[in-house]
C-alpha cells in the first residue's frame, strides 16, 4: 500500500426471476398443511407447522433423484431470538454426504458459500462471495440456485446477476439428485419452495460475471467529500492538574502519497487539508492482519479464502482500496 500523510486535527470547539421459457415448473411447495411427513435426513427436528418448514441440524429432501438441470429458489430466515442467521441448502444430493451445499453465513461473516461434499473424499470447495449486507434474525431472505451441467449460479434477492457463477471440473461426480432444505445447527424457517427444469443449453452463451459490490471510482470520490464535510477534530475540553490524558482513537484526515508528492508539504501547517481523506483509527490500521489473515485454499475456480479469518482480511482491504 502505498504511504500517507496522516493528520489529526484539535480544535476548541421483494424478489423477482425470469425462467427461460422452455423451463418446466417440476413443483411448488408452500408449506400450507401443517404435520406433512417428509423425508428428512440427520437426527435434528424437521417438521412443517404455521406455514413454514422448520429445521435444526437436520434436513428435508424433495423432489426426485433423477433430477439433474434445474433451477430452485425459497425464502428462509432465522426466527427472532436465534443466534444469529445461518441458512443452508443443497441440490443434486445423491446421499446424506454426497450433494452440493450452499448456505448464508451471518454472525461474524456475512458470506455466500458453495461447496460440493463426500465421494469418496472428493469433497471440494467452489467459492465464498461476500453477502454485501449483514443478514438479521428475523428477516426472510430469498435464494435462487441454476445448476445445468458444471455451471452453477447463486442469485441473492432481488439482483439480476448471481453474487456467485462457478464452473465445477468434477461436476460429473455430483451429476443428479433432489432438492434440500436445512441442515444448520441454528433453527431455521423455510418457504415457497419452487423447482423448474432447465434445458441443457440455458445457459449457452450467457458470459460468467458476479454481482459486483465495489464502489465505482466517482461513488468513492463523493463518498470522500461527504465524510471530508462532517469531519470534525478532536476537541480538548480542558487541562488537568499534572496529566492530561486524550485518546486519539476516532477519524483522522490522511492524504495518500500518490496524490500529495511534497512532503513537506503535507507536515506544513500553511497546507490546506480541505482535499484530505477521513479515515478510522485504529480500525483502519492492523499491521500484522496478512500474518494472521488473508491464507487461500486452492479450489476449482481458482484460490479461495478460508472464511471467517479473511472476513477481517477483507475489511482491512477493503478500506485500503476505497481509496
Amino acid at each position: 500500500m502505498n504511504s500517507t500523510y496522516l493528520r489529526n486535527i484539535f480544535l476548541t470547539s421483494a424478489f423477482a426471476f425470469t425462467v427461460s421459457a422452455g423451463a418446466q415448473q417440476l413443483m411448488h411447495e408452500d408449506f400450507a398443511k401443517a404435520g406433512t411427513e417428509l423425508n428428512t435426513i440427520g437426527r435434528g427436528d424437521c417438521s412443517v407447522e404455521s406455514g413454514v418448514l422448520r429445521s435444526k441440524g437436520s434436513f428435508a429432501l424433495f423432489g426426485s433423484h433423477d433430477w439433474k438441470d434445474y433451477s430452485f429458489s425459497f425464502r428462509a430466515r432465522a426466527p427472532k431470538g436465534a443466534e444469529q442467521v445461518q441458512i443452508w441448502a443443497g441440490f443434486r444430493t445423491a446421499s446424506r454426504f454426497d450433494r452440493y451445499v450452499v448456505g448464508i453465513k451471518g454472525g461474524l461473516q456475512d458470506d455466500l458459500y458453495l461447496m460440493r461434499t463426500g465421494y469418496m473424499g472428493r469433497d471440494e470447495f467452489m467459492g465464498v462471495r461476500p453477502l454485501g449486507f449483514h443478514p438479521e434474525v428475523g428477516e426472510w431472505y430469498k435464494l435462487r440456485v441454476e445448476v445445468v451441467g458444471k455451471r452453477i449460479r447463486v442469485f441473492v434477492g432481488d439482483n439480476k446477476l448471481p453474487h456467485l457463477d462457478v464452473e465445477d471440473p468434477n461436476g460429473d461426480l455430483c451429476a443428479q439428485g433432489e432438492v434440500a432444505l436445512g441442515g444448520g445447527w441454528i433453527a431455521t424457517e423455510f418457504d415457497d419452495l419452487e423447482v423448474c427444469a432447465l434445458p441443457a443449453s440455458h445457459l449457452n452463451g450467457v458470459k460468467r460475471q458476479e454481482v459486483s459490490l465495489r464502489e465505482t471510482t466517482e461513488q468513492k470520490a463523493a463518498k470522500r467529500i461527504a465524510q471530508r464535510k462532517t469531519y470534525v477534530g478532536k476537541t480538548l475540553a480542558r487541562l488537568d492538574i499534572g496529566r492530561t490524558e486524550l485518546s486519539l482513537d476516532g477519524n483522522w484526515l490522511f492524504m495518500p502519497s500518490y496524490e500529495m508528492k511534497d512532503a513537506s508539504a503535507a507536515i506544513s501547517p500553511e497546507t490546506s487539508d480541505e482535499n484530505w481523506h477521513v479515515m478510522s483509527v485504529p480500525n483502519f490500521w492492523n499491521p500484522i492482519r496478512i500474518w494472521l489473515h488473508g491464507e487461500t485454499m486452492s479450489t476449482p475456480n481458482g484460490p479461495e479464502s478460508k472464511g471467517v479469518s479473511d472476513t477481517y482480511y477483507q475489511m482491512e482491504t477493503d478500506r485500503c482500496e476505497a481509496y
